[in-house]
């Protein structure tokens, strides 16, 4: 069934019945809303998420607009906790940075990471 003054949209989104003594949809296969505009939840945001107020919310290790995108931290790192844990020599939000040969000092070895003529950054010597 079709409707609107052209009838130029389908009954429901095409997903429902529309009760006609109370004009309601009565949404199918999941689909919710007043017209049975919603998807159901699993194929919201390629079912990596959830909407909330029209927006995608990603699952732990799920990025993008639709969260189609599984984080892969640059296959340098591990998705633990909403963040990856880079493999010792990266950084950055998904490990895309090979550190300077500075900052791979740790402890005690530090003070020769610049040769003890500088301090390490996060730009180098």
């Amino acid at each position: 069934m079709w409707e609107g003054n052209n009838c130029e949209k389908k009954e429901c989104n095409g997903v429902g019945k529309r009760n006609k003594n109370n004009g309601k949809c009565r949404c199918l296969g999941g689909f919710t809303g007043d017209d049975c505009e919603n998807e159901p939840q699993e194929k919201q945001c390629s079912g990596n998420g959830v909407k909330d107020r029209g927006e995608c919310r990603c699952f732990d290790g799920w990025t993008g607009l639709d969260c189609e995108s599984k984080i892969q931290c640059n296959g340098r790192g591990e998705f633990v906790n909403n963040q990856c844990e880079c493999e010792f020599e990266f950084k950055g939000k998904e490990c895309e940075t090979k550190k300077f040969e500075c900052e791979l000092y740790v402890g005690d070895e530090s003070m020769f990471a610049c040769n003890m003529a500088g301090e390490c950054t996060d730009k180098g010597c």
